[in-house]
């Protein structure tokens, strides 16, 4: 009996050892080889980082959200595109660290492209977008400042066709659109902000326009609707949220009115109220 149970343990040792060394023999077939037939390590093996990847298609996102800006001429593409080219400058950078500290990652050449065009073009987007907007600023501001002087020019006008006097406070806008055709309701407005319109000073109701002095305001920037009058209570209280707005003169000068400071910026930086009486 117990010659049996030997040889039946020999025979599953030698199975046993035959099925080990086929299982050996095809690992080392199918496991990568260097030139001298050494095994080689699991970690040749790399995989591409994901974070390079990603920065390659916000790149491409981008790419295809500026032609379309450029082509249909929308804002908020533009704006889109710039986030996108930051998205993958960032990435890109990251992609690069996490590279470089692991040993199992690739992809390099996926991160040159992301990193240099979208820094590149993120400043070049900011800085365009920044102009325009200081641009269009700009150009509101001028309108702005346009139609004080229009309006300065129709009340010239009217005093000289009507004996030298100013229209009444109480209808100064209906009058000047009588004697002025060229004159607008637009004219009248402030052409960005919502509610924002010319005021009258309302101390100058009745007065010959030759009998005032120079520096005596005339028009400014206020919130109210059609014919609007008042002075300085108007100014400030209207604009609480305004760190300036525009004042015409009689002499036909615009100051900046710094609401916060209460006046007008002089040339040593002191803040000069204005006059608004004769």
């Amino acid at each position: 009996m117990d010659i049996i149970l030997y040889g039946t343990l020999v025979k599953l040792c030698k199975t046993g050892r035959f099925c080990y060394l086929k299982v050996y023999q095809m690992n080392i077939l199918t496991t990568p080889q260097d030139e001298s037939g050494v095994i080689a390590s699991d970690n040749s093996i790399k995989e591409t980082s994901w974070l390079a990847l990603v920065s390659m298609l916000c790149v491409l996102f981008a790419i295809a959200c500026l032609l379309l800006a450029f082509k249909f001429k929308l804002e908020i593409l533009g704006l889109i595109a710039t986030g996108a080219f930051l998205t993958a400058f960032v990435s890109g950078v990251v992609a690069c660290i996490v590279i470089r500290r692991s040993e199992h990652l690739k992809g390099y050449i996926y991160t040159i492209v992301p990193i240099f065009l979208g820094g590149c073009l993120t400043l070049v987007m900011g800085f365009v977008h920044f102009t325009i907007r200081m641009r269009a600023y700009t150009e509101r501001a001028y309108t702005c400042r346009y139609n004080m002087k229009l309006l300065a020019e129709a009340i010239t006008k009217y005093s000289q066709a009507n004996d030298g006097y100013l229209p009444a406070a109480d209808r100064w806008c209906d009058l000047l659109m009588e004697q002025d055709e060229n004159l607008s309701r637009d004219n009248f407005k402030h052409p960005e902000i919502q509610g924002s319109s010319v005021a009258f000073n309302k101390n100058l109701d009745g007065l010959r326009l030759v009998d005032i002095p120079d520096d005596v305001v005339l028009l400014f920037e206020a919130k109210g609707g059609w014919n609007l009058i008042g002075g300085e209570e108007l100014l400030n209280k209207a604009n609480p949220n305004r760190n300036f707005v525009d004042v015409l003169l009689v002499n036909r000068e615009i100051k900046t009115y710094w609401v916060k400071c209460g006046g007008v910026k002089a040339y040593d930086g002191t803040f000069m109220p204005l006059r608004w009486k004769p």
